[in-house]
């Protein structure tokens, strides 16, 4: 297999029948809950922030040993601790719920929300972030399976107690 993943031939699984089609010009990022202010971005506002890329590889949960349904990419956005930081986390912080605009949720800790390598992502293989791939914006979490890497990322909610996102609870 190459080193990174065509676009195109990337893996895609949804949850959904058919996804949300999302007008960028409408969208915005909510990052609020046990926050020290709310913040409230326009996907412009996010395109306009100096970006990072770095290379990563997402993995579905239920890849079975040799399957397909992983990939690499090269991802360029705004590291999550740096839009965190706009927010202020209060004391006692313990996760953040991730929410899509498909209604999926999925959790991450606030440790490991702060990790440097955590990205909310715009671009993919130096393309505008594909529909089916998460656009406007889907979060990047390097080592952790594709369930945290939320997809059409439109709130996150800082939240003093433990979150059970989607596949959590399931299980």
């Amino acid at each position: 297999t190459p080193e990174v993943t065509k676009t195109g031939d990337f893996y895609i699984v949804s949850k959904n029948l058919l996804d949300p089609g999302i007008d960028a010009d409408d969208w915005e990022l909510r990052i609020g809950g046990f926050t020290n202010k709310l913040v409230t971005l326009k996907y412009a506002d996010i395109k306009a922030m100096p970006a990072v890329t770095q290379y990563a590889t997402l993995q579905c949960i239920s890849n079975e040993v040799g399957g397909d349904l992983m990939g690499t990419a090269k991802w360029t956005g705004i590291p999550l601790k740096t839009l965190l930081e706009q927010a202020g986390p209060q004391a006692g912080v313990v996760d953040l719920e991730l929410h899509a605009a498909d209604d999926y949720i999925d959790s991450i800790p606030l440790e490991r929300a702060m990790h440097p390598d955590n990205l909310i992502a715009l671009r993919m293989n130096d393309q505008p972030l594909p529909m089916l791939n998460g656009f406007p914006l889907r979060l990047v979490v390097p080592g952790w399976y594709a369930t945290y890497w939320v997809k059409a990322l439109n709130e996150i909610n800082v939240t003093s107690e433990k979150f059970q996102g989607f596949w959590m609870a399931k299980a």
